[in-house]
Parts: C-alpha cells; sequence; structure tokens
C-alpha cells in the first residue's frame, strides 16, 4: 500500500478515522491524503466562506499529523454531496485505500443505511476501513470472515496485499448451517446419532475450510469452524469479542450495476453494530 486518503467532516468520528489512517501510514510508510467535501447548495457567499475555513482546518490537521507522525501529508477539498466529492477524490487521486468514520449513531434513530459512510463504502472501487475505535497503536488481531467464495479470497488477499496484517495475529471465521441441526433433537434420531451428525458436520466444514485456505495462501492463518446458532452476524461478533480482535474484514457481494460493493444483509448488519473497525473490500468482477 502506497497511498491511503481519509474523509473528514472535522467531526470526533472523523478525527479517530484521521489517527487511524495517519497510524496506518507510518506503519507501512504510505502517503495520507486528507479530503474534506463542501456542500454547495446553499447562498455562494456561505459556500464560500465554508470553502475557506475548510481549507484552513485541512491545512492545519495537514501539518499536525504530519509532523505528529512523520508521514508525508496533503489536504483537497472538493464541493459536492459528501459521498460525490468522495468518489471524486477516489477518481483522482487514486488510493490504495479510502478510510472513513464511523456514521452517527443516534438513539431511536439508528440507522445506517442511507449514511454518507455507507453510501462511501457501497460505491467505493477501493477497500474502505470504518474506524469505529479510538486507535493508539497498530492493530493487533485481525478477524476475517469466509464463506468461502472468490469474494471472501479476494479479502484475505487484500488484506495481506495492504500490509494490515504485518504486526497482526490473523484469524479467518468459517460460520457454517448444518442442514436440518436445529430440528435434529425432535426427529428419530438417538443422542449417539445426532452428536455423530454434529461431528460429521464440523469436520466436513473444517475440510472445505482447509481446501479454500490452500488456494488463497495468504499466509499464516488461525482458523475457526463454527456453526452458525443465531445470525452470521451475531455469530462472527462473538467470536471477534472472544479474540479480543480490533479489525473485522468482510467481502463485499458480488453483482452488478452502479453499486459495486452490494452489501448482504449480513454485512450491513456487521457495519451497523460493529465498535471494532471494519474494513469492506469490493466484489471480484
Amino acid at each position: 500500500m502506497r497511498r491511503i486518503l481519509v474523509a473528514t467532516d472535522f467531526s470526533p468520528r472523523a478525527d479517530l478515522a484521521l489517527e487511524r489512517a495517519a497510524i496506518l501510514a507510518k506503519t507501512i510508510d504510505a502517503s495520507l491524503n486528507i479530503v474534506h467535501v463542501v456542500d454547495p447548495d446553499r447562498p455562494k457567499k456561505l459556500v464560500a466562506a465554508e470553502a475557506g475555513l475548510s481549507r484552513n482546518l485541512l491545512d492545519e490537521q495537514r501539518k499536525l499529523i504530519g509532523d505528529r507522525h512523520g508521514i508525508e501529508t496533503s489536504a483537497h477539498l472538493y464541493e459536492g454531496e459528501p459521498f460525490q466529492g468522495i468518489g471524486e477524490a477516489l477518481e483522482e487521486l487514486n488510493p490504495d485505500l479510502l478510510v472513513v468514520g464511523a456514521y452517527r449513531r443516534r438513539l431511536l434513530q439508528d440507522t445506517f443505511v442511507g449514511t454518507t459512510a455507507e453510501r462511501a463504502i457501497r460505491r467505493s472501487p477501493k477497500p474502505v476501513l470504518m474506524v469505529n475505535s479510538d486507535a493508539r497503536d497498530h492493530y493487533t488481531h485481525i478477524l476475517a470472515a469466509v464463506d468461502l467464495s472468490p469474494n471472501a479470497a479476494e479479502a484475505l488477499r487484500v488484506t495481506a496485499g495492504l500490509e494490515l496484517n504485518r504486526d497482526a495475529v490473523l484469524s479467518v471465521a468459517y460460520l457454517y448451517d448444518a442442514p436440518g441441526i436445529g430440528s435434529l433433537s425432535l426427529g428419530s434420531l438417538t443422542k449417539a446419532e445426532i452428536k455423530n451428525y454434529r461431528a460429521e458436520e464440523q469436520a466436513l466444514a473444517v475440510r472445505e475450510l482447509d481446501a479454500f485456505l490452500r488456494s488463497v495462501s495468504p499466509g499464516r492463518i488461525q482458523r475457526i469452524v463454527r456453526h452458525i446458532d443465531t445470525t452470521i452476524a451475531e455469530t462472527f461478533q462473538n467470536i471477534a469479542g472472544e479474540l479480543s480482535a480490533d479489525l473485522l474484514v468482510i467481502g463485499g457481494g458480488s453483482g452488478s450495476g452502479p453499486a459495486r460493493m452490494l452489501l448482504g444483509s449480513s454485512a450491513l448488519d456487521i457495519l451497523a453494530k460493529s465498535r471494532r473497525d471494519v474494513l469492506v473490500v469490493p466484489h471480484v468482477r
């Protein structure tokens, strides 16, 4: 990774994203581009005044971050809807990674879909890191969700390519759903037969994951295979808690059209509820 782009609206959430982006840039010797987007849909004098103030704030942040972390930084101002301005920056600056702050969580109005973060993640052709936590050091434990698809394989390759796992343990979680496992106790099988069936399904899932990882070869990986007891998102979050993971990795879904990164319900649920940082990798075309 050689270039990181971080979007800021000068909020505390964006400050967390900026600090994480700076730590990553220093760790892997990448340059950092700081981007702010001004909404032009107001009287021209107000837009000009905000643009001037924003340039000053951007320049202050650029100098502060550059001096504190000893990294190369640049500041860029765009006009438009936030996610549209971020899209222009991605096209012009061509970073390896986009970093955004968490969406604004509001009591009784906690919705992720439709936020700037969700729209930027959904449309970005680049991997997107949504920062939810206070960054004090590099990542120590990365947990990736894999479903044995090409998108999951790409997510692991991208994580390795971005060097996010340089100083971190990398674990993968393969969550499987054994057919009929929830109703087996109500059938005619004995407890021993039910136990054997569960063991066989677990062993099959382990073999499937091993074969998948041999095809990906992303280096040393801690492997976790678990049956989905509740939902995919909840089971994945539970594993993250058990491991004290500080970065979650998920892949975008497959598809076509203007939404380059089609997020399934499980991915959206993880993004909406996670208090850990989440890296989303675009789908394989």
